[in-house]
């Protein structure tokens, strides 16, 4: 992978995890306001928002794996390439 595109990955996962950890606030406030209501109905939105807060979070620690490679990626080709072209 390219040093550009390692980048470019890491620009657009920072912003996914913004979204997501958004999401996950707002799911969370929900299920505090559903706390308070009762009924099969507010139950099964409420296990239903569960579902998605958990999704959520384990897409947000993928996205942190993937854009911790990314940067791990873009040292090792600065690396490389200082080594490669240290003479100029």
């Amino acid at each position: 992978m390219s040093t550009a595109k390692s980048l470019e990955n890491g620009r657009i996962t920072d912003s996914a995890v913004t979204e997501l950890n958004r999401i996950v606030a707002q799911a969370e406030e929900l299920l505090k306001t559903l706390g308070e209501e009762g009924g099969a109905a507010a139950e099964a939105v409420r296990a239903r928002v569960l579902r998605t807060v958990n999704q959520a979070k384990v897409r947000i620690s993928d996205a942190s794996v993937r854009a911790r490679g990314a940067a791990v990626d873009a040292g090792k080709a600065t690396d490389r390439y200082g080594q490669d072209n240290a003479w100029q």
